[in-house]
């Protein structure tokens, strides 16, 4: 852990490094801007000599203006105007623009990462192809302070950003595909497949409302290529690794129409091995596949279908006791050997009209999410007790959006503009949840366990309406000061009917319980924001938001079935953008402060997940990321995230008081540094090999901070480029370090009995890929 001293000494050393060079130095271009700042160079630019001569000679410059920008220093910004969208953030006035060639969609419209007012790490698919990253989680490791521990079962993936996060239940971190957010965590952790951008947005977003009090992970799927292309991809690597990607992007009949679809097959053999079977028990098998269509009947509109499928089959958790997994990594004995299945389907519809002076979208979707899952609960080789899980989900969304012109914010004042947006969101989710617990041919009331034969079922029936109105505006003036402010309302009614019940040959042997419950919840979560420009590229801001995560229903917790209830949280964010010519930086300082904190437990008596409020809590630290272009052929990227979290106020299901202790899977450090270098080789042959180095420092795996986890891992690629061939060499945790990314109390009379499952294992593996 950490006090707040370190923190305000890496603002000092930071601040000591840029701001005077910020006062002092004239037009630091972006990453990918145009010429260096010393005008000597300019008369005589490489490309074209003669273009830099014939504004000399000739007043009426006609020959290739496309390449004008770059042969004349301009005092303005020099990209297109559609890198520079409607809420146009103040641009320094000497024309450097801080990564204002990197667009992000965190407000739900299209703008420049210089002008946001919270952390954004965003990474493009060229950057998330380079690096190897095939899922959420891989990309996690390039985000300061965010933490992603998963089961081997890929519906079992929990976020947490900044401490703010959520294990059973609904998620505080909302993963949110092409506009649409993902109601619940079972579907949300989908393979990257035919990914424009990643965008990683720390904070509340009440433009998104519920569920995204840390922050959201969105997803950008490519459109379309104007040009008709497809890529084959194969993977081979331990462990019975195979994997096919496959891909195709084009137009199609008729101008302004195009297709794209990316599959996905994937199979695994098992990381962990239990030794009283010989079988390996944790694999993997996967179908994936995503398509679209997108028409554009005129230039100022788009409709744009896509539908994404998964069917997954599974093995079973690879869970043991926790000191036994450290003594012997990999390792289990269980007499049952369970398997977790998963299908979903999810398609939607997103209709854009651009007009001079009003955009208007539309976003419709709906979500299929059916699961199958067995385990050995006892977590031993006797057949004590074995259990079986069913759901099913159906979520329908709706969102309508009317804003001002995405080209042309309106102009209030002679140096003032404003962007604007207004719309409303609603949704419907209906769940069925099943269970049920059979205790086997070693379950004796001599050991505290019902007879052999009994069966202990829970059910329950979910239904959720919401709807959320939303508004929000960024007014800019004299192209420096941006201020930014939002507000949503959102109204949720829910509904539950729950039954458990405990029988011995149908007979019950305890009075069984049937319950409908039902709430409702309202929210009003506000944001203010502002940005300022320096000259140099440099951009301030600073924001407060507040964000909502609603009540719900507990199938099952040690006081049976029961209801929580909804969490509030508030942010103050100040933070530090400034891009040079080949480097830039983003640093923020953050302070969270929550009320009735969810935080998700394990039931052991019943197998099963329930919520608990644990009451006031708090969240404060920083995170800076730095991209450096040491010289032609050799970058680096980094990032740091510390973090120090405490609980006010809350004691335990084992009557611990766990006040001042600090939240789970909120580990006080995170760090990434990575080294890329390419070169080019004989012909139009290139070569290229990547590393990168990931830290997790010290988090809990409990509220009681009973056992904690930290490690570091290792993941290297190097291959060669030719033409459209690829290949490429790679290993994961290449120092095959051992780690247990996730755990919990596994006894309901011993708080510091713990069971968890190792992290993966080193993994060496080669893909080709062929590109037409």
């Amino acid at each position: 852990m950490f006090t707040r001293d370190p923190i305000f000494l890496a603002a000092a050393v930071l601040c000591a490094l840029t701001a005077p060079s910020a006062l002092a130095w004239d037009a630091g271009p972006p990453l990918e801007g145009a010429q260096a700042q010393e005008p000597e160079v300019e008369p005589a630019p490489e490309p074209e000599p003669e273009v830099a001569q014939e504004p000399e000679s000739e007043p009426a410059p006609e020959p290739e203006p496309v390449e004008e920008p770059e042969g004349e220093p301009q005092p303005e910004p020099a990209p297109a105007a559609e890198e520079e969208p409607a809420p146009e953030p103040a641009a320094a006035a000497d024309g450097a623009i801080d990564l204002g060639e990197v667009i992000v969609t965190a407000r739900k419209w299209e703008e420049s990462l210089a002008g946001m007012t919270q952390s954004v790490t965003n990474l493009s698919g060229v950057e998330l192809d380079e690096a190897g990253v095939r899922s959420v989680r891989d990309a996690s490791a390039l985000v300061p302070n965010l933490l992603v521990p998963e089961f081997t079962a890929r519906r079992l993936s929990f976020p947490f950003v900044r401490g703010v996060g959520s294990g059973q239940g609904e998620p505080a971190v909302t993963t949110v595909i092409d506009g649409v957010p993902q109601l619940a965590t079972g579907g949300a952790n989908l393979p990257l497949v035919g990914v424009e951008r990643l965008e990683f947005q720390r904070g509340p977003q009440p433009m998104i409302g519920r569920n995204s009090l840390g922050g959201v992970i969105r997803l950008v799927t490519a459109p379309p290529a104007g040009e008709p292309s497809s890529s084959h991809e194969l993977t081979a690597g331990e462990h019975g690794l195979l994997e096919y990607r496959v891909g195709y992007s084009g137009p199609v009949t008729g101008e302004g129409f195009g297709f794209g679809f990316e599959g996905l097959r994937s199979v695994r053999d098992g990381f962990s091995r239990n030794a009283l079977t010989g079988n390996l028990v944790d694999s993997r098998d996967l179908y994936f596949g995503r398509a679209q269509i997108v028409a554009a009947p005129t230039d100022d509109s788009e409709l744009r279908v896509t539908l994404h499928a998964e069917r997954s089959r599974d093995g079973g958790f690879a869970l043991s006791d926790l000191g036994g997994l450290r003594a012997d990594p990999h390792s289990i004995i269980q007499d049952f050997e369970g398997e977790v299945h998963r299908d979903i389907v999810a398609p939607a519809a997103t209709w854009t009209n651009r007009g001079d002076t009003l955009d208007f979208t539309s976003i419709t979707a709906f979500q299929r999410y059916d699961l199958l899952e067995t385990s050995d609960l006892d977590f031993t080789p006797l057949d004590l007790v074995r259990r079986s899980t069913t759901e099913s989900m159906d979520h329908f969304n709706q969102e309508l959006r009317l804003s001002s012109s995405e080209a042309a914010p309106v102009e209030v004042a002679e140096d003032a503009t404003l962007a604007w947006m207004a719309g409303v969101h609603l949704f419907v989710a209906d769940a069925e949840r099943d269970s049920a617990n059979t205790f086997g041919a070693d379950s004796d009331p001599g050991i505290g366990l019902p007879p052999s034969g009994t069966i202990g079922a829970d059910s329950g029936h979910f239904e959720d309406v919401g709807m959320g109105v939303f508004v929000q505006a960024t007014l800019t003036l004299h192209e420096r000061l941006a201020l930014s402010a939002g507000l949503r309302y959102d109204r949720e009614e829910r509904e539950a009917d729950l039954s458990s019940s405990m029988e011995l040959g149908g007979v019950p042997i305890i009075p069984g319980v049937d319950e409908s419950l039902s709430e409702d919840f309202e929210q009003l979560s506000p944001h203010v924001g502002a940005s300022y420009a320096l000259d140099g590229g440099v951009h301030l801001y600073a924001s407060l938001a507040e964000g909502f995560k609603p009540g719900g229903f507990n199938l099952t917790s040690p006081s049976g079935p029961g209801a929580f209830d909804p969490e509030t949280s508030r942010s103050i964010e100040v933070g530090m953008r400034r891009s040079w010519e080949r480097a830039s930086v983003q640093l923020a300082f953050f302070d969270i402060a929550w009320d009735d904190l969810q935080i998700s437990l394990f039931d052991p008596a019943t197998g099963a997940g329930f919520v608990d409020n644990a009451g006031a809590a708090n969240s404060r630290g920083m995170e800076i990321e730095l991209d450096l272009e040491v010289c032609e052929g050799f970058s680096l990227v980094s990032g740091l995230g510390l973090v120090e979290t405490e609980l006010e106020e809350y004691v335990d299901s084992f009557g611990q008081d766990d006040a001042g202790n600090s939240l789970p899977f909120a580990p006080d450090q995170t760090s990434h540094l990575g080294a890329r270098l390419h070169g080019e080789l004989a012909g139009d042959a290139r070569w290229f090999a990547n590393a990168e180095l990931v830290g997790v420092g010290d988090y809990f795996y409990d509220a009681g901070n009973l056992e904690s986890e930290s490690y570091q891992l290792l993941n290297l690629r190097a291959g060669i480029e030719c033409g459209d061939w690829r290949v490429t060499l790679w290993a994961r945790n290449a120092l095959d370090e051992d780690y247990v990314p996730i755990a919990f109390q596994s006894s309901p009379f011993d708080p510091s009995q713990f069971v968890g499952e190792s992290g993966a294992p080193q993994q060496v593996g080669v893909s080709v890929r062929v590109s037409f």
